[in-house]
């Protein structure tokens, strides 16, 4: 049978300058702030993505899910429609989108 032992010591821990410890909500927070009012491109969502084959992208993510995605149906994507008009994304909605949807897209 095991033991516990309390121990009612005040313990000092010493946190760099450069640190800081905020709640989980509070860094959940700051993080969507980040994102807020931000668009992305194609090369930004490659670079979150960590892949350089945009074919994959769009083969995996924006076509098959064009109806949800488009903003011309409410969504947060703009379509490209050819050179000179080069994909734009709404940050915050998509890396939620993708966070949502990770182990669906991930999955082959």
């Amino acid at each position: 049978m095991s033991q516990t032992i309390e121990i009612n010591t005040p313990i000092q821990i010493l946190i760099p300058s450069h640190l800081k410890i905020v709640e989980i909500e509070e860094y959940e927070s700051l993080k969507k702030k980040d994102l807020m009012g931000q668009t992305w491109t194609m090369d930004d969502l490659k670079e979150r993505l960590q892949t350089t084959d945009e074919d994959w992208i769009k083969e995996k993510i924006l076509y098959p899910n064009r109806e949800i995605l488009d903003v011309r149906n409410g969504g947060f994507v703009r379509y490209s429609k050819g050179k000179g008009n080069p994909w734009k994304f709404n940050a915050l909605e998509m890396a939620k989108y993708l966070q949502e949807n990770w182990a669906n897209i991930m999955s082959d």
